[in-house]
């Protein structure tokens, strides 16, 4: 870059809403061929669905069953109350396992149309903390006890009392592992979650873009000013450390910079 435009007027964006071209790439994957749908027609979201705690039930998921979740989760509906009763509100896309906290938990992405009636009303109660709890419905085949590695169903021990381990002597709470799940039937926004923790969350790209400075996503104020061009080099004047940002989709995001070159794809 040999030539400067001077200074410009920008500001550090509150939240993240930047659907990338492999989010989007995600969805199409999920809706199908023939449903051509636009970034700025749709709202994003995340959902921490579940860990690999004990859950209000008494049962939980092991790493192979958080796996397996990540697995059934794209393509299923996004619901209110589990009420079957009503169509979807949204649809989930993507899931992963995520570390929260020291945790292990599903990370489960979902979307709805702008365009809807009460989309809008949605985006607002997620985002100002009305809805902040989700909860998982599926099926699976099997019970796994916990004390016995029996069907839990069938063994004398029962989910939430103790009894004594056989090989270190400790008394353990007896609770059961959700084996051979087959299937995510929907998950529910709900007033309570059976796992402690669940949320939803407007941060969608922590875990999902290349680019290392997620946080530093400006908006441009004087943004006819600018050619037309992919790279610019942005100086702080405040302590005048360099920064490169590219532009996608009308905003400009922060590339992650290696040995002083930007790596922009």
């Amino acid at each position: 870059m040999d030539f400067s435009l001077g200074f410009c007027s920008v500001e550090l964006t509150g939240e993240n809403e930047t659907i990338t071209p492999e989010l989007l790439q995600a969805i199409s994957e999920v809706v199908g061929a023939g449903r051509n749908l636009a970034a700025e027609d749709l709202y994003v979201r995340s959902m921490f669905v579940t860990s690999d705690k004990i859950n209000s039930q008494g049962g939980r998921f092991d790493r192979t069953g958080l796996e397996k979740l990540c697995e059934l989760i794209p393509g299923a509906p996004v619901m209110i109350g589990h009420d079957k009763s009503k169509l979807p509100i949204g649809r989930c896309f993507k899931a992963e396992i995520v570390e929260r906290n020291g945790e292990p938990w599903v990370k489960a992405m979902f979307y709805w149309l702008k365009s809807t009636t009460g989309s809008d009303d949605l985006r607002k109660n997620i985002d100002g903390g009305i809805y902040t709890e989700c909860s998982l419905g599926f099926n699976f085949r099997l019970p796994q006890c916990s004390i016995c590695s029996g069907d839990v169903r069938k063994c004398s021990h029962v989910p939430g009392h103790e009894y004594r381990n056989i090989s270190s002597g400790s008394m353990e709470k007896c609770h059961y592992l959700y084996r051979d799940v087959n299937s995510v039937n929907e998950i529910s926004l709900v007033y309570r979650g059976a796992v402690p923790g669940t949320s939803i969350t407007s941060q969608i790209l922590q875990e999902h873009s290349q680019f290392a400075s997620i946080d530093s996503v400006l908006v441009i104020k004087a943004d006819e000013i600018l050619p037309n061009m992919s790279e610019f080099s942005v100086e702080p004047v405040y302590h005048g450390i360099p920064f490169v940002f590219y532009r996608e989709m009308g905003t400009f995001h922060q590339a992650r910079l290696t040995d002083g070159v930007a790596l922009i794809r």
